[in-house]
């Protein structure tokens, strides 16, 4: 859906000679994608350092796909490249009419499901049955090890027979489904899934060094390749120890009782795993500039004791380590001292410097001399705003390309960001002058009460992703914990206040909004763009 139709017709024609329609095409080149990353892009290393390596390593793909152009779309892919692309309005079309609305084919391996509708359905089973696995295979199932998977061979069919059981017990039409089609479909899935986790006969991460940990990506653009970079040299090539440590956090969810407890799948009725993705950005999202293995656990603590069920669960992982450590066994013990160390050393490779070199001649001596600048803070603190800028043009429906090619502002811009802006004022006119009560309509909603803190706090969120700012909940309450707003130990209404209120941080909210309405300012009534002026200075939209 990202590449223009003349590359798409180029690959595709190949595959038409065969016979075959573009949805089948469709079909095959993503079974193809999906079996590149995971048995052979290991072997593969586009993002080197090493020029020669990575015209090397395309050439070898280049050869193995047989077509110049798939080798140039899937080295893509692996890079990054078309991160936060957003497909064209023609290609959306092609997908649609393709799909008739229905979307992508829910087949696997030639089999249509009759009661999994959707893609998430069938991810939520198969992780949960990747938690059932560990359950049943290894000894007490609480304690899950990485060096347990060299003793013995996976016990699929004690897992298979637990399916059943929980057919009987649970009965449904998806999983009975599940338990008929548990060998042909389900297994071959769950193998996969297990290969996703780090999982193979030899893992090629197991004997990893630190040299290999801290060989990192190239980044290209800051904004688009910062995080993939950093995601790369630190989770792909991390020990598989490590991997499987951190992809095999359990889902937790907070009970009536107000206290965490296991989520089970709603069709299997067994645990599942948190998403490695979701797992391994909060890992270095939030554990970022640790440096030692007690900093780590005392930040995971403080996330914890705010409410976040991932860092409860991870924190109950930790510590059994921590106890382990300090077991009589000399073994348990040598083992857990081991895995911390190795935790450890993940989390702190994960230390990226910038070095800015100025080379200029000396007027006074003629001489040619050079500066060395750690910009470090300045790459970092430049890359969020870079992102939020891309989204905000490419996806919050403010701008848009007119038929000559020009940037213009779609005919609802206007309104769009003045609603936002109304209400944003709205909120801080409720602390500042109205002694907390926000007016909704023609209802009073008092800040000071809990629950509508929470209900304010979405409605920040949804207004700041409306106009591109990424956040969510979580890191809202991350933020208003950080101590930037006042006391942690302040009640929510007072750092909700100064969060909203105070010109911190670059002059925080309220600069916010003053940008917004200078970018509403500049949009003139038939649409055109002109110069944004703000206390910057001003800024040309193109």
């Amino acid at each position: 859906m990202l590449i223009d139709p003349k590359h798409r017709n180029r690959i595709y024609k190949k595959y038409r000679d065969q016979g075959l329609t573009d949805k089948q095409i469709d079909e095959k080149l993503a079974d193809q994608f999906k079996d590149f990353m995971l048995n052979e892009s290991g072997n593969y290393r586009f993002d080197t350092k090493n020029w020669f390596r990575r015209i090397y390593d395309f050439i070898k793909l280049w050869i193995r796909t047989g077509q110049y152009g798939l080798a140039k779309i899937y080295s893509a892919i692996n890079r990054g490249k078309y991160y936060g692309l957003k497909p064209s309005t023609e290609n959306v079309a092609r997908f649609r009419e393709i799909y008739k609305g229905e979307g992508a084919n829910m087949e696997v391996s030639g089999y249509k499901f009759k009661h999994i509708q959707t893609v998430k359905q069938l991810n939520d089973i198969i992780n949960s049955l990747t938690y059932a696995f560990f359950q049943v295979s290894f000894a007490d199932g609480k304690t899950i090890n990485y060096s347990d998977l060299s003793k013995e061979a996976p016990k699929f069919d004690r897992l298979k027979l637990i399916l059943q059981a929980q057919a009987y017990k649970y009965p449904s039409d998806i999983i009975n489904e599940v338990v008929d089609k548990f060998d042909s479909i389900i297994l071959p899935m769950l193998t996969t899934k297990l290969k996703q986790l780090g999982i193979r006969s030899i893992d090629r991460n197991e004997s990893d060094t630190l040299a290999n940990i801290e060989e990192g990506a190239e980044g290209v653009n800051i904004g688009q390749h910062t995080i993939e970079g950093m995601n790369i040299s630190i989770r792909d090539n991390a020990p598989a120890e490590v991997k499987f440590f951190f992809q095999t956090i359990p889902v937790y969810e907070i009970g009536k009782d107000g206290t965490p407890q296991t989520k089970f799948d709603e069709y299997t009725h067994f645990p599942s795993f948190v998403d490695p993705n979701i797992a391994w950005t909060n890992i270095l999202k939030d554990l970022s500039g640790c440096r030692t293995i007690s900093n780590i656990i005392d930040r995971v603590q403080f996330f914890a004791k705010n409410g976040n069920t991932f860092y409860q669960a991870l924190l109950l992982r930790l510590t059994t380590l921590v106890k382990n450590s300090l077991s009589e066994d000399v073994n348990v013990a040598t083992q857990a001292e081991a895995m911390l160390t190795k935790i450890e050393t993940v989390i702190t490779s994960d230390i990226n410097n910038y070095i800015t070199v100025k080379i200029s001649e000396d007027a006074d001596t003629g001489l040619t001399k050079m500066e060395l600048k750690d910009n470090t803070v300045d790459v970092k603190a430049a890359n969020y705003p870079k992102v939020w800028s891309q989204y905000f043009f490419n996806n919050a429906g403010i701008y848009r390309y007119n038929e000559t090619g020009a940037i213009v502002a779609t005919d609802n811009a206007k309104q769009t960001l003045r609603v936002i802006i109304d209400n944003f004022n709205r909120i801080r006119n409720a602390f500042t002058n109205n002694k907390g009560i926000l007016k909704v309509g023609d209802n009073n909603v008092d800040l000071h009460v809990a629950a509508n803190q929470e209900y304010l706090k979405d409605i920040i969120v949804r207004m700041l992703n409306s106009v591109g700012v990424g956040i969510d909940k979580p890191t809202l309450n991350r933020m208003l914990m950080s101590g930037d707003y006042g006391n942690p130990r302040s009640d929510q209404y007072t750092l909700l206040n100064s969060f909203l209120v105070n010109r911190i941080k670059f002059g925080g909210i309220p600069r916010l909004i003053e940008t917004l309405d200078s970018i509403k300012n500049s949009i003139n009534k038939d649409n055109t763009i002109k110069d944004i002026e703000s206390p910057e200075g001003v800024i040309q939209p193109t």
